[in-house]
């Protein structure tokens, strides 16, 4: 008999190659925690992370067995595939703003996975992934609600081991349709769309502040219903740089950010939504500054 799968548990909504951007040689950096109002420090294993956060629970499973969740690790396993692609661009990229060499083929791979990275975090959060998941077993309710779940159907789910499982099947399904479909139409090809026709602009940091990022290290400025018309979009992409979407076409610019700029950009990303909980830089001072002018900005 073949032997079951393990699944992960702890599993990351922010990849590792882009924390370590914010932490020091030895891996360690500087976090806050806004549910308990706390000041720590931590490694990049420790942090936006969430135990079986992509996996799929069977309904009828036994908590502790080693198939209560249905093809363990299958998303786990696809995110860290499409990471390691990514990492080498994205390092390339940072050693290209190093440079100040922004027109060659490194940098041009680098802005590109910058974009899959930015539009790929909107749908890997847990709250994205939360609210995907109560609508797919909504639908499936639905479905066995009003009896369309016909006797061929129900004896081809329990052929294969699949009785009472409609719903984890549609949760299931709806995790791979909006990580691995080919389709141009779901949110995150159509985000990283959007951001592939717009000029990106990275901003130095100044001497003597660093940019800190967040669990949920993104916002969207004019941001339209349907969520993916924008006139631009801020992402820091380590804490000596950070890139601004703009709405404008042309080349690529490198431009250095005052002291002010560069704390307005911190506190921004922090009150541009509710959902992170987590923030966190490499150095101490500018995490507290940010903590500080959130706080006075948002009360």
């Amino acid at each position: 008999m073949a032997e079951k799968s393990k699944s992960t548990k702890k599993q990351h909504w922010i990849p590792q190659f882009y924390l370590k951007y914010f932490a020091n040689e030895r891996g360690e950096l500087h976090a806050y925690n806004s549910k308990i109002d706390k000041f720590y420090s931590t490694n990049t294993r420790n942090i936006c992370e969430k135990n079986y956060l992509y996996e799929v629970p069977r309904i009828h499973a036994a908590c502790e067995s080693l198939d209560r969740f249905l093809q363990p690790n299958a998303i786990e396993n696809q995110l860290s595939k499409a990471e390691h692609l990514l990492a080498l661009p994205y390092s390339r990229l940072i050693q290209c703003c190093e440079r100040g060499e922004l027109e060659d083929e490194d940098f041009e791979d680098g802005r590109l996975s910058v974009c899959y990275l930015l539009a790929s975090i909107t749908e890997r959060h847990p709250y994205a992934i939360e609210d995907r998941r109560t609508s797919a077993a909504k639908i499936a309710r639905d479905y066995l609600d009003a009896g369309k779940l016909t006797k061929k159907e129900a004896e081809r789910l329990k052929s294969h081991g699949m009785e009472g499982e409609l719903e984890s099947l549609a949760e299931h399904f709806a995790m791979q349709a909006a990580f691995s479909t080919t389709d141009r139409e779901v949110a995150q090809k159509r985000i990283y769309s959007a951001l592939c026709r717009k000029r990106l602009i990275v901003v130095e940091a100044p001497v003597g502040v660093e940019f800190v990022s967040a669990s949920l290290p993104l916002y969207f400025i004019g941001n339209q219903a349907s969520g993916f018309e924008f006139d631009a979009a801020y992402l820091p992409l380590s804490s000596r740089y950070a890139a601004v979407f703009a709405r404008e076409q042309g080349a690529a610019t490198l431009r250095k950010a005052t002291i002010a700029e560069a704390r307005s950009y911190n506190a921004r990303l922090l009150l541009s939504n509710s959902v992170w909980d987590v923030a966190f830089s490499r150095a101490k001072g500018s995490l507290e500054n940010s903590v500080r002018d959130w706080r006075i900005s948002k009360f």
